[in-house]
């Protein structure tokens, strides 16, 4: 009898080889926005999980796995620095302006306010159209200003749009900042009004072309970006919350600042439910108006109840009722120099922490504790209120060290309690302590760790308000004051370019002198990217477009950890899994085993299509999947792979070890049809809602899908997507993102056609049961290993079984008893 094995997708035959991560998630987990978004590496080192209130020994656990992770971070950042030092310095003559000249790079001029940088506070745009526009048109449908780089109505400011007669053209239109700045502070409202305000960034929106010659509204509206130059570089803001669960604001020291304000904007309130989020960027930030809270001159802050007590209410270091003081919605901060102020750093909201952050014991709770006189009455744990109003039960732990019998004349024994994972605190009276009750209260906590009734013996200070430690600009930066920057062309351009000796074997793949710039530095395993010789690169949305694509279309990048923009600096910090030297060393490594796989597989004489065809057998043949990647990957839900597993996300996994996920294929792939000339690209997306990563080719005029991953070795399916077209994929379920090319090019790689599909072409696509039989019966006469069919149409499964039965039975009995088949998708796969 047949052994039938039927699959209906293909996930069921090889799910750990369809869902393989493309990438290493790289911009998307480290900044989507340059300023109001990015967050400096070490913040992460004091986030600390929500509590789950599970008593004394689960609690610990938690605090002793938080340390393992401060030291975890701690050792990677070390790492990372011993990397950085470890990186060798540009060497060769090649320059930025060499690549400029190479691609006649240069920088659009837009009539008006041009490709903007930074501007002043009180700037008025003047924006030129070549079209007059009559008034049917209201002014603010011809140009808007936002906060948010989407610019979407919902985040338009309120900035004065109107109408200029202009001596060299039709029309001239202003634009001028609102009446009062966007996150206005007490400072912007006493400097004046019409600032542009603390924003981060500010983003105008053209709808109408600007050089028609009558009014043309763009498809895509043109985006400009700017943000308001004080003259001091804006603060990066962080947070720490320590295992007592109090939250402390920190930030990196911003050059020549002699002072730092904070800032804060309450949270909303509705329906009883506090510290609610509050508008931002994508709202315009309406309806926030900061506070001044704090000065300081050092680069940390906890005094949020501007007591001096460290966010503390209490009555001495023994009974502390309250800690968070008055923490809620927004904190925000700016450095002070002179009389100059920056604008606001990126927001630390307090509504995402809320669950992390303990405020008090709950009032009628600690009435209850306090009026407390029996030690039969002690309990184990106690409701917390959090600084959203949300109630949570905690441990509570009594200092038996401290715990004796009272004696004769004595109104009761004091007993001295803390609430687990807070600095919360006190002192009861109980009347009827004994020995026995002692010996209990012991034994009941027994298993806790002995720091935790150590931290009874290290109470925080209280009132020890701290005085600021203001110097000069020029005693605190004697030493490091750092010279004017000098960002004229011509310096920027005259800056070194990594030449590596990689790129003498073999050619990247760059459509501008940006993209070649960063791959150069990418390729060469740089980690600081300096980014002045472009300014449009000032436009972080294009910026992280550019990455992701240079990073796709470069094989010999080798494993891009994470990375970000610094602002401040104008540089891009890149971080791999793999040392400089490794990198260089598994780089040349690929490289000579992918010129023996072409040494090997490809003849002379060959057309494209055979070449095409080649390497592809080649690496269905040769490699498999790497299930033991995926499944680190998958632990860790897609968002980032352990180092050990990185080769398998590279060209080295594929091409060296013979094992890799989607990425590492589609990877191998491109380098090989780089090498033998052939036009394709690598593509990223999905496949069965799971990230995945394959190719195109283009063939004529059209780019049409290779999958080198699921061939028949790891899908058991032979060319399962090979020279297909976008509408072929769709119905197999693969799905396209934008990452693999910049916005703008995506349309350039669209695939109609079906002529050069695998099946077609083979005649491997049937449209009728007869078809199907007829075949199944020339594939046997044939003797092939296997026979493979598309079904065109929709085909009953037990029609489809019975027409297999029969025709082994008519044509090849003997075949019968061991012939296995596989129904995938709406492929048929017959093994006689």
């Amino acid at each position: 009898m047949i052994n039938l094995r039927k699959v209906m997708l293909i996930l069921a035959v090889c799910f750990s080889l369809t869902g393989c991560q493309w990438a290493d998630r790289m911009a998307e987990d480290i900044v989507t926005d340059a300023v109001g978004v990015l967050k400096p590496f070490f913040e992460t080192e004091y986030e600390l999980a929500p509590e789950d209130g599970t008593g004394g020994q689960e609690q610990q656990s938690e605090q002793e796995q938080q340390s393992e992770q401060e030291q975890q971070s701690e050792q990677e950042q070390q790492r990372e620095e011993r990397a950085e030092q470890a990186v060798s310095p540009i060497t060769g003559n090649l320059t930025v302006a060499d690549l400029k000249s190479r691609y006649n790079a240069s920088i659009t001029e837009i009539q008006g306010p041009g490709a903007l940088s930074k501007v002043s506070a009180d700037e008025v745009f003047r924006i030129r159209f070549e079209s007059k526009f009559s008034k049917n048109i209201p002014l603010g449908d011809i140009i808007s200003v936002h906060t948010d780089p989407a610019a979407q109505p919902q985040s338009k400011i309120d900035s004065p749009v109107k109408l200029e007669d202009y001596t060299y053209g039709p029309t001239t239109i202003t634009v001028s900042p609102p009446l009062f700045g966007v996150l206005s502070s007490s400072y912007t409202y006493e400097a004046g009004e019409k600032q542009w305000g603390n924003a981060s960034a500010y983003y105008i929106r053209i709808n109408y072309d600007l050089e028609s010659s009558s009014p043309l509204k763009l498809d895509k509206p043109l985006i400009i970006p700017f943000e308001v130059d004080t003259g001091v570089p804006v603060p990066e803001l962080s947070y720490k919350i320590g295992k007592d669960g109090r939250l402390k604001l920190m930030w990196k020291p911003v050059p020549g600042a002699e002072s730092y304000h904070i800032y804060n904007v309450f949270g909303n309130e509705k329906d009883g439910k506090e510290n609610l989020p509050n508008a931002g960027p994508e709202q315009g930030y309406e309806g926030n108006y900061p506070i001044l809270i704090g000065m300081e001159s050092k680069t940390e802050f906890d005094d949020f109840g501007q007591n001096g007590n460290g966010g503390f209410f209490a009555s001495d270091n023994e009974e502390i009722y309250s800690q968070n003081g008055i923490v809620n919605g927004d904190y925000y901060v700016t450095a002070i120099i002179g009389d100059k102020e920056s604008s606001f750093s990126n927001p630390v909201n307090t509504h995402a922490l809320s669950a992390q952050l303990p405020k008090k014991i709950q009032d009628d709770d600690l009435e209850r504790l306090l009026s407390l006189e029996h030690a039969e009455d002690l309990p184990a744990a106690i409701q917390v209120e959090y600084i959203d109003g949300a109630l949570t039960k905690r441990d509570i732990l009594y200092d038996t060290s401290r715990l004796r019998a009272p004696r004769e004349k004595d109104y009761g024994t004091r007993v001295y309690y803390r609430i687990s994972g807070t600095a919360l605190r006190g002192i009861l009276y109980i009347t009827d302590i004994t020995e026995k009750k002692i010996g209990e209260l012991k034994d009941r906590q027994a298993n806790l760790p002995p720091e935790e009734l150590e931290a009874f013996r290290s109470s925080p200070v209280i009132g020890n308000s701290r005085v600021p430690d203001i110097k000069s600009w020029e005693e605190r930066h004697a030493d490091d004051k750092r010279k004017e920057a000098d960002k004229t062309n011509d310096k920027w351009d005259r800056q070194r370019v990594p030449d590596s000796d990689i790129l003498n074997e073999m050619e990247l793949n760059a459509d501008s002198a940006l993209e070649e710039y960063l791959a150069r530095f990418m390729i060469d395993g740089q980690r600081k990217v300096p980014l002045r010789a472009f300014p449009e690169t000032e436009d972080t949305e294009l910026l992280y477009d550019t990455v992701n694509k240079v990073y796709f279309q470069n094989p010999m990048i080798m494993g891009v950890k994470n990375y970000r923009y610094s602002p401040i600096s104008e540089t891009l910090h890149i971080t791999y899994h793999d040392s400089q030297k490794t990198m260089k060393n598994k780089q040349f490594k690929t490289l000579k085993a992918a010129r023996q796989i072409i040494a090997s597989t490809l003849k002379a004489g060959m057309t494209e299509e055979e070449k095409r065809l080649a390497l592809y057998n080649y690496l269905d043949e040769n490699a498999v999947y790497d299930d033991d990647a995926y499944e680190n990957s998958e632990l860790h839900d897609f968002e980032y792979v352990d180092d050990e597993f990185i080769d398998a996300y590279t060209a080295y996994g594929v091409m060296v070890e013979k094992q890799g996920v989607c990425m590492s294929y589609a990877y191998a792939y491109k380098m090989l049809g780089d090498l033998a000339d052939i036009d394709n690209i690598i593509v990223t997306g999905t496949l069965d809602d799971v990230p995945h990563a394959w190719n195109k080719v283009k063939i004529g005029e059209e780019w049409l899908n290779v999958d080198a991953t699921n061939g028949a070795t790891n899908a058991g399916v032979p060319y399962y997507l090979y020279n297909a077209n976008d509408a072929e994929a769709a119905k197999l379920n693969f799905h396209f993102d934008k990452d693999y090319m910049l916005d703008s090019e995506l349309s350039n790689f669209k695939g109609k056609s079906n002529a050069n599909d695998y099946y077609v072409v083979h005649g491997l696509e049937v449209k009728s049961l007869q078809e199907f039989k007829a075949k199944l019966v020339e594939g046997l006469q044939a003797g092939d290993e296997w026979i493979s069919l598309r079904l065109a149409t929709d085909l009953d499964e037990d029609e489809v079984l019975d027409a297999i039965s029969e025709v082994f039975y008519q044509y090849a009995p003997e075949l019968a008893e061991d012939a296995e088949y596989y129904e995938v998708g709406n492929y048929v796969v017959v093994y006689p």
